[in-house]
């Protein structure tokens, strides 16, 4: 076993032994014993991120007297889940019908032939499909769509690399189902602040449009792009039908999403409908199950049970009552938690962040704006190679750390300010305060 699996290994036994020695209260010991475990081995990345929460589904029953594993169960069947499925049921259709690298082929063609164009066309591109599939699935297909032109040395290998990676990491912060930590600030709001799918995008868009747009003049004005680029070869523009009929089931999708408001369809029923079409249509088959990312899912459940575990054994009120963020101006309390959780997650996983520091903020600030100010933050942190899937994958296919530090830390840090600030407004016209 490398040394570093061993310190891991010591620090997860640890986490769990350390609240059975230091309180006093058997239930709440065993609970916190429980929550340290799962968290630890989230953070510290010792097993696959599915497994902390079937440990928690099999042991939380188990050690804690009167919770049954019914009640268990219930807790992690939150709708978000079935939002987040209908989402990846989308993603792995556009990869089963190859309708994902049409799609690419699009972003490349809109650049006119520009160099600049073309930075600007592939962040926007890793932008909005983003939106609607993970972004480590959206960079994989941009860097496939651009290996002929990011092959070897040639000046424009960095700025599209970042402008992959950039646009990716920014797009998951528009919709609900973007990435994990939107799913988890949604899910820790209480039963009477629902947020909709329009609700969330109008906070959303705004914010990670500036900084998509900010992070492509970084990059031209940066890496000084400039100059017309040599012609792709042409693609065949015609869709086959099961590629026609996904575009039409994604259309229906994101109008009904939008429209919530109007006819009452929750986002999460909209969502299990466009998965149910997608099987039943043939669009995807049951072997295309393989694609959904049912890991994510798992982690989103175990992060419901954590939190749901927290507030049973009165952990956070009692932190409440020890740091009152309460007592600090509103502007620099919020800049305060942003920023926090801009750095976990540059450090970190951006969803193991948002498990860790949602239930214990809104325990310090229980403002319904809180969670999902701190899932915009998630978003933020995109200075590391280890930060994010796309950073990894941009980093492997030649770009450097150094690189990634220079746009991805002002951006961090303006980001963080400009969310911290605009993010409370926007979010008060729907009366959250």
């Amino acid at each position: 076993m490398p040394p570093t699996r061993l310190l891991r290994a010591a620090l997860l036994g640890v986490a769990g032994v350390a609240p059975l020695v230091l309180i006093d209260d058997p239930t709440k010991a065993r609970t916190l014993a429980l929550v340290a475990l799962a968290v630890t081995a989230w953070l510290l990345e010792i097993v696959p991120s599915f497994v902390p929460t079937v440990g928690l589904l099999a042991l939380a029953p188990l050690l804690l007297d009167d919770l049954p594993l019914r009640t268990v169960l219930e807790w992690s069947a939150d709708p978000l889940l079935a939002l987040f499925f209908g989402g990846f049921a989308l993603g792995a259709a556009a990869t089963a019908t190859g309708l994902d690298r049409r799609m690419a082929g699009v972003i490349v063609r809109a650049s006119r032939g520009t160099s600049r164009g073309l930075v600007a066309a592939t962040a926007a591109g890793g932008f909005v499909t983003s939106m609607w599939m993970s972004n480590a699935a959206a960079a994989a297909v941009l860097i496939a769509a651009l290996r002929p032109l990011i092959r070897g040395t040639t000046p424009l290998k960095t700025p599209l690399l970042l402008a992959i990676a950039m646009g990716t990491n920014f797009g998951g912060m528009v919709t609900p189902i973007g990435s994990g930590p939107n799913a988890i600030a949604i899910a820790s709001l209480g039963p009477g602040h629902s947020i909709s799918f329009i609700q969330w995008m109008a906070l959303g868009l705004p914010l990670a449009l500036a900084l998509v747009v900010a992070a492509s003049l970084a990059i031209v004005r940066g890496y000084r792009v400039q100059g017309p680029i040599d012609a792709l070869p042409p693609e065949d523009d015609r869709l086959d039908h099961r590629q026609r009929a996904l575009l039409v089931v994604f259309g229906c999708a994101v109008a009904a999403w939008l429209s919530e408001p109007f006819h009452g369809i929750s986002s999460a029923s909209v969502a299990l409908m466009v998965a149910g079409t997608l099987f039943a249509s043939g669009i995807l088959q049951t072997k295309d199950l393989s694609l959904i990312d049912w890991a994510t899912l798992l982690l989103i459940a175990g992060g419901l049970i954590v939190g749901r575990l927290l507030e049973r054994s009165g952990a956070l009120s009692g932190l409440a009552e020890i740091l009152p963020l309460s007592d600090l101006p509103a502007a620099l309390r919020m800049i305060l938690v942003v920023g926090i959780a801009a750095l976990l997650s540059a450090l970190m996983s951006n969803t193991a962040t948002a498990l860790v520091l949602i239930p214990v903020v809104a325990a310090l600030d229980p403002s319904p704006a809180t969670p999902v100010l701190i899932a915009m933050g998630c978003a933020l942190g995109v200075p590391f190679a280890i930060s994010t899937p796309p950073n990894a994958m941009v980093v492997g296919a030649g770009a450097s750390s150094r690189d990634l530090l220079r746009i991805g830390l002002p951006l961090m840090i303006a980001g963080t300010v400009f969310v911290a600030l605009t993010g409370p407004w926007v979010l008060g016209v729907f009366g959250w305060k």
